[in-house]
């Protein structure tokens, strides 16, 4: 007698987000298809933006670039003092795997799954250029913050953004947002 599977919301659920996971396991971490093609970029990206956005405040903030070894490193400075630089684990890549495979594994519309992960890539992606930015202000004006901030204060912040918009999904795009839990 084969075993059926239980069908229920929690079960598939799991399911799904277990095979855009291990997709993702199997893109990131075993064939390292994003180093060429997304998290170098990503990270350019981060930095240029990251630059961009501090030379509003004052025009001595600007990028660097060099060569070493076989890396080229982007990075935020000030003057002639380089502050922050970004790397594949804060380029916020992961961060749009996180939020997009929970949307693709919950049930909805595919319609509103596409603008909804696209909406969110992009607000994500602004929280971490800005995260970026008051690291960099940080490491200039009171670098000894600078670790706790790196791994708290803006984790908490990012994360918190990230499960709002997990929350929005599931009680206003999600069918099954309205139902009731017994």
């Amino acid at each position: 007698m084969i075993p059926t599977i239980n069908r229920s919301p929690v079960n598939r659920f799991v399911f799904r987000a277990s095979v855009v996971f291990i997709l993702w396991f199997i893109l990131y971490y075993v064939l390292e298809i994003d180093k060429r093609t997304i998290s170098k970029p990503l990270s350019q990206l981060v930095v240029e933006q990251t630059t961009w956005l501090l030379s509003f405040i004052d025009v001595n903030y600007h990028l660097s670039i060099e060569q070493r070894g076989k890396y080229i490193l982007h990075t935020v400075c000030y003057d002639t003092k380089c502050l922050v630089g970004v790397g594949r684990g804060c380029n916020a890549l992961e961060l749009f795997v996180l939020f997009a495979g929970f949307i693709m594994a919950f049930p909805g519309a595919v319609k509103n799954k596409v603008w909804y992960i696209m909406a969110g890539i992009v607000l994500i992606h602004i929280l971490n250029v800005c995260r970026v930015a008051a690291l960099a202000v940080i490491q200039f004006k009171a670098p000894q913050y600078l670790d706790f901030n790196h791994r708290y204060t803006f984790t908490f912040l990012v994360y918190g953004v990230i499960f709002i918009l997990w929350i929005i999904w599931v009680k206003r795009y999600s069918n099954t947002g309205n139902e009731k839990v017994d």
